[in-house]
């Protein structure tokens, strides 16, 4: 059903069609919407959005109740205002290190930990699929002496090279 203060129902019919809603009516949304069945345009918060949207309402609302007990104590507006001030002034800086340094470290997390997602597809294929594919399909290549023959070079060149660099005949 969502929230009372957060689902909004319009509805495109005219008013002489709508039935009056009573509070025995299946009709009636118990929030104050009614809920007719004809063309609804529904404007729900997404779940995501929602909590953020509370979490910063939350968090204005603490500020502003500091500030207030700050005042009652201390009645003294010219440092509040002060504190406030060099509160706002920082705040370009806060939105460059939750932006650039946080957000950068989040996403290469994110993207190291699909890369092990798709490692472990491509084990899952290889060992299920892909090697007895690969083996069907090297039989029937007729020029798989020449890539055997390439890889093996290629393999020799890498121990060489792990070993202390010495010079490979062809």
């Amino acid at each position: 059903m969502g929230h009372p203060f957060f689902s909004v129902k319009i509805y495109v019919t005219p008013a002489s069609v709508r039935p009056r809603p009573s509070f025995s009516s299946p009709r009636f949304v118990y929030h104050g919407i009614f809920n007719h069945d004809k063309h609804p345009i529904d404007f729900c918060m997404k779940e995501d959005t929602r909590w953020k949207l509370f979490v910063g309402i939350g968090l204005v609302t603490l500020s502003l109740a500091m500030f207030t007990a700050h005042y009652l104590i201390f009645h003294d507006e010219h440092h509040l205002f002060i504190f406030f001030v060099g509160d706002i002034a920082f705040i370009p800086i806060e939105v460059l290190i939750v932006t650039l340094i946080i957000d950068q470290m989040l996403e290469s997390r994110e993207k190291q930990r699909r890369m092990e997602k798709l490692n472990m597809v491509i084990g899952t294929f290889f060992s299920t699929i892909g090697t007895p594919l690969l083996a069907q399909l090297t039989r029937a290549d007729t020029t798989i002496d020449q890539v055997k023959t390439a890889a093996r070079y290629q393999q020799r060149v890498e121990q060489c090279d792990v070993q202390g660099g010495e010079e490979m005949p062809r």
